[in-house]
């Protein structure tokens, strides 16, 4: 089912950017989307993880600048995912972007546009000037406010099945800590709909991991 409901968002973008990308996007779904959100190492960050993001961009498209280049950083963002090498994951996700979207003819501006944005969700600065970039961060991390939290937790640690349980509450205790140092969504709508449950929902994360 989420298949079926990924590849509608895919046609339907392709739609809406039009005659500016080649028709090849349409294979880009079935030969790059779904082999790499398919692998067997992702419990999280898959096709629902995807879907989850466009839902929530529908709420807020209207703030968008460049709403299909906001689409596609959503879509790519995500499309390397080594959680032995997670250091470079955006990195190399914003360059397997770049490549595809050259090759489609996407317009070379609007590629930077994309890249730049994907590379942002490495979350290591909130200094962020571009909206859609914000809009983008704030959809990845939303997560964090939501009522089922503790699922995205579950799943993240099988994700990072390869560490010991003692290494593993050590590193995800500091990642999720350094998300409390600044407010965590970056744009007023996101601030308001998730601020509040978010900070509730590390702090109680942060808890269970001390014990």
């Amino acid at each position: 089912m989420s298949q079926e409901i990924a590849r509608k968002f895919w046609n339907d973008l392709y739609k809406q950017i039009g005659p500016i990308i080649s028709s090849n996007m349409i294979g880009v779904f079935d030969d790059v989307i779904i082999k790499r959100y398919n692998e067997p190492h992702r419990k999280y960050h898959n096709l629902n993880h995807i879907i989850y993001c466009l839902n929530l961009f529908e709420e807020v498209k209207e703030l968008s600048l460049f709403p299909e280049d906001t689409k596609l950083a959503i879509w790519f963002h995500d499309l390397i995912y080594d959680t032995q090498r997670p250091y470079t994951n955006e990195l190399e996700s914003a360059g397997l972007a770049e490549d595809i979207l050259r090759n489609l003819g996407y317009p070379k501006i609007r590629i930077k546009n994309v890249y730049e944005m994907i590379r942002a969700t490495s979350h290591l600065s909130v200094n962020h000037t571009n909206l859609d970039t914000k809009i983008l961060l704030d959809i990845d991390l939303s997560i964090f406010g939501d009522p089922d939290y503790n699922a995205y937790e579950k799943a993240i640690r099988e994700e990072y099945g390869f560490l010991t349980e003692e290494d593993y509450k050590v590193v995800r205790k500091d990642i999720l800590e350094s998300f409390l140092d600044e407010r965590i969504y970056l744009t007023d709508y996101f601030y308001d709909k998730f601020e509040a449950l978010a900070r509730k929902n590390l702090t109680q994360a942060i808890k269970n991991l001390e014990r």
